[in-house]
């Protein structure tokens, strides 16, 4: 018989305890969660930056300023500055000063869409419909890690 030293991490107790197992793992009811490898040092933390209450539909300048105050970086894109951008993104960039716009579509409804990166290496895209004339609104968001 193979031993395994393993945690169990239960759901309504907030203690870790080490248990020495024969065989195979046992199962305590539905709250019990075995963890058979210790975690390596090389992953990242479970640690998240804070995300402001962004809503959709509200202006992209005020959620923009909200992500900054919070402490998201605005990601300049490099590849605005080539010259056959778009009419969108260069409003973006040379009236707003926005230069975290990365790509606007072409067509439909014209969405822009933003990048902003956390001290934690998260990356926050932020797309907005109702483009120029001060009229932009967050159309919605999303967090890659």
């Amino acid at each position: 018989m193979k031993s395994k030293l393993i945690n169990l991490v239960f759901a309504s107790v907030v203690s870790i305890s080490s248990l020495i197992v024969f065989g195979d793992i046992p199962s305590v009811g539905n709250k019990a969660i075995a963890q058979t490898k210790k975690p390596t040092i090389d992953r990242k933390p479970c640690v998240r930056q804070e995300l402001p209450k962004l809503k959709q539909n509200m202006p992209y300048s005020k959620a923009r300023e909200m992500l900054l105050e919070a402490g998201w970086q605005a990601i300049f894109n490099r590849e605005i500055l080539n010259s056959e951008r778009s009419a969108p993104v260069d409003y973006f960039f040379t009236k707003k000063e926005y230069t975290e716009i990365q790509d606007c579509a072409g067509s439909g409804l014209g969405l822009c869409y933003f990048r902003f990166e956390s001290a934690y290496g998260e990356v926050l895209y932020v797309t907005t419909a109702n483009n120029g004339a001060n009229k932009e609104t967050v159309f919605g968001w999303r967090i890659e890690e």
